[in-house]
């Protein structure tokens, strides 16, 4: 099956899916005991509104509006939902409240224009930084490749192929296939809507009592392809970075495309006391420590463009893509017990 038809078979069924549980969960909460946990969400971008995002300018990935970031907090304190910091989670949390969590990767410029929304809610938010692009001024290499395939008039469908690709290379062989494909200037960023923070600005922006820094190591690339004392470096790098720029040593850690390994968690538990996965799934309290040390923080990464259709589904503790996910690896499992292909 080719990834195009793969693309839209999936579609296709979490679509059904969404529309199914969509019909549910408005049941399924009024039975639903919501305390105990909490919801955590990973998000990338901020668009000022649509008009951003029709210049095609960063690759569509997970980035909202303020007024969709809005919706997203409003909708959650209607439920009553407290949100947290990540100084928060140091302490012992109620089991009779329900938590969100708001956390933001990579570290676009962008994201500044969640602080006046934070600080009108007083609700925090942590953003996980990836230092290279901060010190050199580089736009994200996903983004790269979707701004100039988008120019060529290629589909999504083939852009997010390439992408996919590519997160099996290490950052420098990825940084060379951009520099073959497109030029060694490719990776100037062409707007506030595809730049990261400068060191001036992102010094500012953590000053606010709403934002917490994290680390989203030195370069985005998964740390799962390098050896042990390199991811240490990659870390490490970055937290000096962190430090240098906006004055503490992060304590918190969030993996680029959220990829990890045994190895890798045995270096993250070096330096921090929480990891943030992609894992789309609820967090009960207690949390507690994995065998390595570090509380594992699982958080969803979703459309919110109509926040009181997917937030339920958050709130039920599923998701229409890992629902497929999860029956789909069950199949296959059921079928290979079975000697029926792979």
């Amino acid at each position: 099956m080719t990834f195009g038809i793969r693309k839209n078979f999936y579609h296709t069924a979490t679509s059904l899916i969404e529309s199914i549980g969509s019909g549910i969960n408005p049941l399924l909460l009024k039975l639903k005991n919501e305390d105990g946990r909490v919801i955590a969400f990973g998000l990338h971008g901020i668009f000022t509104n649509e008009i951003d995002r029709t210049l095609e300018h960063v690759t569509p990935q997970n980035n909202l509006t303020c007024q969709q970031l809005e919706d997203l907090i409003y909708y959650f304190l209607e439920n009553n939902y407290r949100f947290l910091s990540t100084s928060h989670l140091h302490d012992e949390l109620d089991i009779g409240q329900r938590y969100a969590m708001l956390t933001f990767d990579d570290g676009y410029y962008n994201n500044s224009l969640a602080e006046p929304i934070l600080a009108k809610y007083q609700v925090p938010a942590t953003f996980f930084i990836t230092t290279n692009n901060v010190i050199n001024n580089k736009a994200y290499w996903w983004d790269v490749i979707y701004r100039y395939r988008r120019k060529e008039g290629i589909s999504e469908i083939s852009i997010q192929k390439e992408q996919e690709y590519l997160k099996q290379f290490r950052f420098a062989d990825i940084q060379d296939y951009i520099w073959t494909q497109f030029g060694k200037y490719a990776d100037h960023p062409v707007s506030d809507v595809d730049r990261p923070f400068s060191k001036e600005e992102l010094k500012r922006f953590s000053a606010s009592p709403w934002v917490t820094i994290g680390n989203h190591a030195s370069k985005h690339a998964l740390l799962t392809l390098y050896e042990e004392h390199e991811v240490r470096e990659l870390l490490k790098q970055a937290n000096e970075d962190l430090s240098d720029m906006v004055g503490y040593t992060p304590t918190v850690y969030a993996p680029p495309n959220g990829s990890f390994n045994e190895e890798t968690q045995q270096v993250a538990s070096e330096l921090f006391s929480h990891v943030f996965t992609t894992r789309p799934r609820q967090n009960y309290l207690p949390l507690s420590n994995n065998q390595h040390g570090l509380v594992n923080i699982d958080r969803y990464v979703i459309d919110v463009s109509n926040i009181r259709r997917a937030g339920p589904f958050c709130r039920v503790g599923y998701h229409p893509h890992s629902l497929y996910s999860g029956v789909k690896h069950k199949a296959r499992s059921l079928r290979k017990l079975a000697g029926i292909g792979k």
